[in-house]
């Protein structure tokens, strides 16, 4: 049987679900929800362990986040 990539399906059936998490480009912080509609989503996959998918969900819930704003607003504050 041939080896189909099914990225693409999956990607699509993602990016319906999830916000835009796009930063901005000049320097300033936008949410993510700001660029809803204005910016191609691209779909990021990273393997983690159980407890720490589940403390990320916790703490993103606490924030009144998504999974993806909070990792993305995580990153910008490392790039900082």
């Amino acid at each position: 049987m041939p080896n189909r990539d099914t990225s693409n399906a999956n990607a699509s059936k993602r990016s319906k679900t999830e916000s835009s998490d796009a930063g901005a480009t000049n320097g300033t912080t936008m949410d993510a929800t700001d660029l809803a509609g204005r910016v191609q989503n691209v779909p990021l996959q990273i393997r983690i362990s159980k407890e720490e998918a589940r403390r990320i969900k916790v703490a993103a819930a606490e924030r009144d986040q998504t999974i993806s704003q909070f990792l993305l607003n995580c990153f910008r504050a490392y790039l900082k």
